[in-house]
C-alpha cells in the first residue's frame, strides 16, 4: 500500500515538474515585443476643479536619469531590496512568501515578486493577471529573459514608468506631477517615500483618500532605507516628522 502511494505521488512529482518546465520554457523562448505601456486619463482644471476628459493619452516617459535617485533608492528599498543581486527571479522572496502564503492557507497568493516580474506581469499581456501557478511559472521565465535583454537600469526605468500610482494615472512622472506638482526629478526624499508607499495599493493608500495611512506607509519606506543603510536612522527619524504637503 505504501509503495502504491510513494509510486502515485512520485508520478504526480514528475508530471507536475514536466509542465511546469514546458510552460516555463515555452514562455522563456516566446519572442518578446516591445514592451507596451498603458494610457492613462487625460486631467485638466475647470473652474479650479480637476476633472478627467473622455480622450487618454500615453504616459508620459521619463529616462532613468530624470528620475530622482530618491524614489529609485526608494522603490527598490520597498519592493525589492536584492533587485541588483538576483537574476529577474528572487529565490529567497519566492521561499518567504510561500511560507507566508501557506501559514494563510492560499498557497498561490501574492508576494515573492521582484521588479522585473512586476514589470513583466504588466508589461506583457499574454501572462495575464490570474493568481495560478502556471501564470507565476511563465512569468518568472519572462523576468530571467528580460534581465538577459536590459540591463538593471533600464528595468528599473521601465518599472518606473509603468507602475500604476492612483486616480487613473500611471507612471513616476504622472506620480510627482499628481501629487506634488512637480516632475520626476524634482522628488524630495519625503515625497519620494510617500509614492513608493502607496504603490501595494493606490486605491486605498494615497494621501488624497487617507493621510494618516500615506504617513504609515512613508514611514514604514524610510525606516526600510535605513535599514538598507540608504539613508541614516536620523535622516529617516527626521524625514518621518514632517508633514506630506500636496500639491492639489
Amino acid at each position: 500500500m505504501k509503495k502504491k502511494v510513494v509510486i502515485i505521488l512520485l508520478s504526480l512529482l514528475i508530471f507536475f515538474l514536466l509542465n511546469s518546465s514546458i510552460i516555463f520554457f515555452t514562455a522563456y523562448l516566446r519572442p518578446l515585443p516591445e514592451p507596451m505601456f498603458p494610457e492613462v486619463l487625460n486631467h485638466t482644471k475647470v473652474n479650479g476643479t480637476l476633472v478627467e476628459l473622455n480622450e487618454p493619452q500615453v504616459t508620459k516617459m521619463v529616462k532613468f536619469e530624470e528620475i530622482s535617485s530618491n524614489f529609485t533608492k526608494a522603490v527598490v528599498a520597498i519592493e525589492d531590496h536584492r533587485f541588483y543581486e538576483h537574476n529577474g527571479v528572487d529565490i529567497i522572496g519566492i521561499f518567504r512568501a510561500f511560507l507566508s502564503n501557506v501559514r494563510s492557507g492560499d498557497i498561490v497568493g501574492s508576494g515573492g515578486s521582484t521588479i522585473t516580474q512586476q514589470f513583466a506581469r504588466n508589461a506583457y499581456p499574454f501572462l495575464g493577471q490570474e493568481k495560478l501557478l502556471s501564470r507565476k511559472i511563465a512569468e518568472a521565465a519572462v523576468a530571467i529573459r528580460l534581465e538577459r535583454v536590459y540591463s538593471k537600469e533600464e528595468i528599473l526605468e521601465f518599472y518606473c514608468n509603468i507602475i500604476y500610482v492612483g486616480h487613473g494615472l500611471y507612471g513616476i512622472e504622472s506620480a510627482a506631477n499628481y501629487y506634488f506638482g512637480k516632475t520626476a526629478s524634482e522628488l524630495s526624499l519625503n515625497e519620494a517615500a510617500t509614492i513608493a508607499g502607496l504603490l501595494k495599493s493606490p486605491g486605498y493608500y494615497s494621501p488624497y483618500v487617507s493621510m494618516s495611512t500615506a504617513i504609515k506607509n512613508r514611514n514604514t519606506v524610510l525606516r526600510r532605507m535605513s535599514d538598507l543603510g540608504e539613508i541614516t536612522s536620523e535622516v529617516a527619524s527626521e524625514e518621518s516628522e514632517k508633514e506630506i504637503n500636496l500639491a492639489r
